[in-house]
């Protein structure tokens, strides 16, 4: 954005943060010049044009106990999960990719899109959740959330 302004010319900078169907038909309608998305297959087709900025992936966290450890295990049935709603992105994307694994024993006790709302439970112990790594850096630094669980759980983004 930074180096449009340095085009000349009185821009003025409209940010919507919307659902990427309601974004998609945005685009095709004329009412926006550009999305900045996650990867969507959509988007990797005509007419549309892509470039890559990062990319990243959602791991499985929850809360640690006092020695580091993990308090839910992802292969118990009893394990609470912390899901996106099934129709928002990352929902679509933790869901395929799941069943491509073959599933996961847990149940789910709250479901969202909103992946801070996912964070703040698993930070207060609720359960497991999938959430990008850029949001959870700090805390798996500071061990306040721990992914002990193998790669192939991670979902790519």
């Amino acid at each position: 954005l930074h180096s449009l302004t340095t085009l000349g010319g009185d821009f003025i900078y409209h940010v919507e943060a919307i659902d990427v169907v309601q974004a998609v038909n945005t685009l095709r309608e004329g009412k926006s010049d550009f999305i900045i998305s996650f990867r969507d297959e959509e988007f990797m087709q005509s007419p549309f044009c892509c470039m890559k900025l990062f990319e990243s992936e959602l791991y499985p966290v929850c809360a640690a106990d006092q020695q580091g450890k993990p308090i839910f295990d992802l292969t118990n049935s009893q394990a609470p999960l912390l899901d996106y709603t099934p129709t928002s992105y990352m929902g679509r994307l933790v869901n395929r990719h799941l069943a491509e694994q073959g599933g996961i024993a847990g149940h789910t006790i709250l479901v969202s899109s909103m992946s801070e709302l996912l964070k703040n439970m698993a930070l207060n112990g609720l359960g497991i959740a999938w959430l990008p790594l850029w949001s959870i850096a700090d805390e798996l630094n500071t061990k306040r959330l721990v992914c002990p669980w193998p790669a192939k759980w991670a979902v790519p983004i």
